[in-house]
């Protein structure tokens, strides 16, 4: 008790000593930070030679090895004025992600691959990727620039977006690790590098962070930002502690903003798959002000911060499969690695068994992810334990209305909220439902990022829209869009063995459905999940209500009529979730002004 009244007292003294300026979002204290060193040298042959030795480790290190003999013996992956102005001609983005990516994840793949064998066969491909880098045109990503009538625009100031930040904090870690190296094969590339990463990252914030929109955002982009920022600054300034503060204190500031709106439930509202840039990216960024500080700021001990972390936990419906909320995708690019670190910060004993149960993912995933080497340097010097152990549970986050329960292969997850959240999907009411390796009912995610995806055509796209989620739909007529379109109620009670949930979304429907009420309770018991849909209106409706599953043949009893369609997958990102097929069932009764559907999938 002695310790958490500590620990209370000494996050109040930080608050207040930290405090924020609400007119310029500038400290009105400043956190003194000095620079420090992170990630071992090529030349630090005791560290890496551990992780490479290391028998928990080969797994991860034949992948590492794979891809970097794959990446040397390969063209680096071209940079393209014509796939650049794609977005704006037709709004395509991913021809020009796909290369842009690739050469950043064999970039990551060369340098860990050239730290842990140190025989210099992979310099001089490292070398000609960061050429590639160095020269692009923007480090941006033409989806993210500000400017939407020239193809190929001029720049007033540096643009920084999530990757060109990400991009800085690659480069700068690259040159942390290899730096002598390759100043040994160019020492006028080197400086040319840390001119570029200088002009990027820490000028561009001394001199124009009052323009760059992101820094009013509170969404994944705010830490994602400042996270890569701050590391890369790190990096550059080493060495110089009184430019690094007001750096670091700039970028501190904006993440306040950030934290202070997060949701208290911790629950990260843009969907499962954007933890790994949100919260964990936080996380990174807390880490590096601990670092900083010789660890004298420290958040570690809040509950709000352990909630947060341990989302993912809860998200998971079992292997690498999570709720696909939002704009979320099946599968999560996570490090064991680190979210055992981020269990070990905020001492959560769930999170630690969930990082342990998730090991036997990360490895085939986390070697491409170009964090900066962050991700690999937890995955690789971090505990990676695999363990396989039951984690059944009931979590319900109240604030932004999700429940999530796991019984044994059984996994089911249902969201309220409002129609105007981050990442937004009309989906108010959406369950998910797995047995076993399965989905009964599923939520389809995203799909492929375009121009038209994030406009004013966002909900168009089946996805998005009612029609894609299992919510009731009267007369073709979904759920509204906008704050206004909620949850009355969310309420949960009982436990993974025994659970109900009730939502009344009907304020979630537009006025001209005249609807009194439409309400939906589901209860899981034993082998069975039971859906009962009830509404009322003024005047007679034709409600039906769709499953989108990967079983041909629903396992469930209706009091409704049930017809069901192939439903062919073509969208790329969609493919990645379902393959190519799902089968579509859409349930359905006589038209009337009150009625209900029930609805029992039986395991």
């Amino acid at each position: 008790m002695m310790i958490k009244r500590k620990c209370r007292n000494m996050v109040m003294l930080l608050f207040i000593f930290f405090a924020i300026s609400a007119k310029t979002g500038e400290p009105t204290t400043v956190i003194p930070l000095k620079t420090y060193k992170f990630l071992p040298e090529l030349s630090d042959r005791a560290a890496w030679d551990q992780v490479k030795n290391a028998p928990d480790k080969q797994q991860y290190v034949e992948t590492i090895f794979r891809e970097a003999e794959v990446a040397a013996a390969t063209p680096v992956p071209p940079d393209s004025a014509k796939l650049f102005m794609e977005f704006v001609r037709n709004g395509n983005r991913v021809h020009y992600e796909n290369n842009y990516f690739a050469r950043r994840r064999r970039l990551m793949a060369l340098v860990l691959a050239e730290a842990l064998e140190y025989k210099g066969r992979f310099i001089d491909d490292i070398t000609e990727h960061l050429y590639a880098i160095e020269a692009e045109y923007t480090w941006a990503i033409p989806a993210h620039t500000g400017i939407r009538n020239d193809a190929l625009p001029m720049y007033e100031y540096e643009e920084i977006d999530l990757f060109s930040a990400e991009t800085a904090n690659l480069v700068a870690q690259t040159l942390a690790i290899c730096e002598k190296e390759l100043n040994k094969v160019s020492p006028n590339f080197v400086k040319r590098l840390k001119a570029k990463l200088m002009e990027r990252t820490v000028i561009a914030v001394e001199n124009n962070l009052q323009n760059y929109w992101w820094r009013d955002l509170l969404s994944n982009w705010n830490p994602w930002i400042c996270a890569n920022l701050f590391w890369a600054g790190n990096y550059i300034l080493q060495g110089d502690h009184v430019r690094f503060t007001k750096y670091g204190n700039k970028l501190f500031a904006i993440t306040e903003r950030y934290y202070n709106f997060y949701p208290a439930d911790g629950a990260c509202e843009e969907g499962a798959s954007y933890f790994s840039r949100s919260p964990e990216n936080y996380f990174l960024f807390l880490e590096g002000m601990y670092l900083a500080t010789d660890g004298k700021f420290n958040r570690y001990g809040e509950e709000k911060l352990r909630k947060m972390f341990e989302f993912i936990s809860a998200a998971n419906l079992g292997g690498n499969y999570f709720a696909t909320f939002s704009d979320a995708s099946k599968e999560v690019s996570l490090s064991s690695g680190m979210l055992y670190a981020m269990a070990e910060r905020v001492n959560s004993p769930e999170l630690r068994i969930f990082s342990e149960n998730y090991a036997p993912f990360s490895t085939q995933i986390i070697y491409s992810d170009p964090m900066g080497y962050l991700r690999p340097y937890y995955q690789l010097f971090g505990k990676v334990k695999s363990q396989n152990s039951d984690n059944n549970f009931f979590l319900v986050y109240p604030v932004t209305q999700h429940a999530y329960l796991r019984n044994g292969d059984i996994a089911l997850a249902v969201k309220g909220g409002h129609n105007a959240e981050q990442h937004n999907h009309i989906d108010i009411g959406q369950f998910i439902l797995k047995f076993g390796e399965k989905t009964v009912a599923a939520d389809l995610g995203a799909s492929t990022y375009t121009k038209e995806y994030f406009n004013e055509n966002r909900y168009q796209f089946l996805t998005t829209n009612s029609s894609g989620h299992n919510h009731l739909v009267f007369n073709n007529i979904g759920q509204g869009l906008g704050k206004d379109f909620r949850t009355a109620v969310f309420e949960t009670h009982g436990d993974f063995k025994h659970a109900e949930i009730f939502i009344d979304m009907t304020p979630a429907y537009p006025k001209e459905l005249k609807l009194k009420s439409c309400k939906r309770k589901i209860i899981f018991e034993a082998k069975e999940v039971t859906v009962i849909d009830e509404f009322e209106a003024e005047e007679k409706l034709s409600p039906q209500m769709t499953i989108f599953s990967e079983f041909a043949e629903l396992p469930a009893v209706t009091t409704g009529k049930i017809t069901t369609e192939l439903f062919p997958i073509t969208d790329e990102k969609l493919r990645k979730n379902w393959s190519d097929k799902l089968y579509k069932h859409t349930i359905t009764i006589a038209d009337t002004a009150k009625g209900n559907i029930k609805t029992v999938f039986k395991r």
